[in-house]
């Protein structure tokens, strides 16, 4: 792709947000005041990634004006607090990342780290698929430029996801002609690849989300998942990184291969031949993730990865926790685990909404809200409500709530205790509001609408959350409550 039409698509964007008027009510967010503490495995991760981004990024490599540095610098921030998973979010950094990577847009930033956060943070809501194509694009032409700076790490994750990316948008016929610059931007990424994995102080995240994206890159542009990954293996062999971390990403990728040939549909509709493959690359997945755990027992990764392997092959409750706890052993703060283990209890799985219950419950009693855990329930509910028979998820979510009581006192527990710890969190007492409203807890919901206000996260349609205000209001018998 040439440099005037990647600029002209560009242009496009920048337009249509500044015709948008893009809003900017959690642009304020940027680096915390304080550092509040937290678990060591959460607390390595987000200094790594707030080096890659900031430190050793837009700091030093960066395309820096006075008009959008320090919301440049917000976004990245946020961004960095997503990506680490950090147990200490308030659940507003993806919109606080948005908002200001929005206003760096409007400011015409054309950094390739800015691009790529906004892409990153804008969803389907916020952005149409094709205008995040195009900053994805815009990302990655930057990116693959010879006199970008940014580490290489992070030149070839934007690179590998902008492959993919293009040559979805061009089977698509989002942009036809972006069908070349993937194979480019692809080849690009493979010649840093030596340079990225040389980084001896690299999160482990770091490394499987890089070779996550060299499978799913090669899978849209060669047709193949392994293609690009066989090109690395070698690679990454000469490597420092660890004999463990190197099997663990190897799992994984042979994990994502057998649903390559297994496919996403019902188990009807899967072939003799594509059962044979799966059942293959799953047991291959899992004699290569036993040996990453055999020589690193500390290495949390590949015990996660295993829980997928539980549920693949319909393991023990007994053999599926063992795993579980040693992936919570090696960190505490691992969301992945607890979603493995709440997967594998799911009912079209291998477990019930009793057990689902039991162990968010559970997560609930031990307290470690240092980790998020007890949050967890919450979720647990919201995977369970999409089990409801309704026309739409929202019905979905007010059929759940109107019939389960136990849940509402659930949701309570949780989110009264969490907003204690944690008041200015918009996300999780919008997120409260609406399920008190949902199960006719009229007095909360009102309460909650009153303190949010017009402030809300923007994780329901206006017009939904305002009407719910409303009744919230109405039945509450609440006077005040304006239009």
């Amino acid at each position: 792709m040439g440099q005037e039409r990647v600029r002209v698509a560009w242009a496009t964007v920048v337009f249509m947000m500044l015709s948008a008027g893009a809003g900017s009510s959690f642009a304020a967010a940027g680096l915390p005041a304080t550092e509040p503490a937290r678990p060591a495995p959460a607390r390595k991760r987000l200094d790594y990634y707030r080096r890659l981004f900031l430190t050793d990024g837009y700091e030093k490599a960066g395309r820096h004006d006075p008009a959008w540095d320090a919301s440049a610098r917000a976004a990245i921030e946020n961004y960095a607090r997503v990506v680490a998973g950090d147990p200490l979010r308030t659940g507003d950094e993806q919109d606080a990342g948005r908002d200001a990577a929005g206003a760096c847009l409007r400011s015409r930033c054309a950094d390739s780290l800015v691009l790529y956060v906004a892409a990153r943070l804008y969803d389907d809501r916020a952005m149409p698929e094709a205008q995040k194509l195009r900053l994805y694009c815009g990302a990655a032409e930057r990116a693959a430029e010879a006199d970008n700076k940014y580490p290489a790490m992070l030149r070839a994750e934007i690179l590998f996801r902008g492959a993919g990316r293009a040559a979805g948008g061009a089977r698509q016929n989002l942009l036809p002609k972006l069908a070349e610059s993937s194979k480019e931007w692809a080849k690009k990424g493979m010649e840093l690849l030596p340079a990225a994995l040389a980084d001896r102080d690299a999160s482990p995240k770091a490394v499987e989300t890089l070779f996550e994206l060299i499978g799913a890159s090669s899978a849209d542009v060669e047709g193949d998942r392994f293609k690009l990954l066989s090109d690395a293996a070698p690679i990454l062999e000469k490597s420092p990184v660890s004999k463990s971390l190197q099997l663990t990403v190897t799992g994984s990728a042979l994990i994502q291969y057998a649903w390559d040939a297994r496919g996403s549909g019902w188990a009807s509709t899967v072939t003799p031949e594509g059962w044979k493959l799966f059942n293959e690359r799953i047991e291959a997945a899992r004699k290569t993730l036993e040996q990453a755990w055999r020589l690193d027992p500390t290495n949390a990764s590949a015990a996660v990865e295993m829980l997928t392997i539980a549920t693949a092959q319909g393991s023990t409750y007994a053999e599926m926790d063992r795993w579980y706890r040693r992936a919570i052993e090696a960190n505490p703060a691992s969301e992945a685990a607890i979603n493995g283990k709440l997967f594998y209890l799911e009912p079209k799985w291998h477990g019930s909404a009793d057990q689902m219950l039991a162990f968010g419950r559970e997560l609930l009693k031990d307290g470690k809200w240092e980790a998020r855990q007890p949050l967890q329930l919450v979720e647990v509910h919201f995977r369970l409500l999409q089990y409801e028979r309704a026309d739409t998820y929202y019905g979905q979510c007010a059929a759940y709530f109107g019939k389960h009581p136990e849940a509402w006192a659930d949701v309570k527990a949780v989110y009264d205790e969490f907003l204690k710890r944690v008041p200015e969190s918009r996300w999780h007492r919008t997120r409260y509001a609406m399920v008190a409203a949902w199960s006719g807890q009229w007095a909360e919901a009102n309460r909650q609408f009153k303190s949010l206000g017009e402030h809300y996260a923007p994780l329901y349609p206006p017009e939904l959350y305002r009407s719910m205000r409303k009744m919230a209001a109405e039945r509450a018998g609440d006077k005040a409550e304006g239009p």
